[in-house]
């Protein structure tokens, strides 16, 4: 996987980022899919609608395989990647093809194979938004682990 990060003057933090990205990804893909993919995770210091951050797609050919993930840098390091797990399980929704936002109509998804509106389904109730708070905490957590930085689970 191809990550760059931009829009922070901590070298340390932005490797940090790019490096996580890549361990939250190798949990969450198969490798195959993983090694094709190029993620800019740019921090931004200020968002739209309120929101810590958002996964989009880049490509234009729908192969999902250019991604950019935009994070509030107003966070704190470990808020950042702890959203930024969230934010991955985004990217291996639509990667895996499991998520086709507004492929349908402008406030329609396709989840795996099951039509949503977004505007009759409330936010917290969204099946992707369900799957990504739901590995947030446990994806942020192993990454600790694996740093030697949390006792095992």
């Amino acid at each position: 996987m191809d990550v760059s990060v931009i829009g922070h003057r901590s070298s340390k933090l932005k490797d940090e980022l790019a490096i996580a990205a890549e361990y939250y990804a190798s949990l969450l893909l198969p490798r195959r899919v993983c090694k094709n993919i190029s993620l800019a995770i740019k921090l931004l210091p200020k968002m739209s609608d309120d929101a810590m951050g958002y996964c989009s797609f880049v490509d234009k050919d729908g192969a999902y395989k250019e991604f950019e993930i935009a994070l509030d840098k107003k966070m704190s390091k470990e808020e950042l990647l702890e959203y930024l797990a969230h934010e991955v399980v985004h990217m291996k929704q639509f990667a895996i093809g499991e998520l086709n936002d507004g492929f349908i109509s402008k406030r329609k998804a396709r989840w795996q194979t099951t039509p949503i509106d977004e505007s009759k389904v409330d936010y917290w109730d969204q099946p992707w938004e369900i799957e990504a708070y739901g590995r947030e905490v446990g994806l942020y957590r192993l990454w600790k682990q694996s740093l030697g930085e949390e006792e095992d689970l």
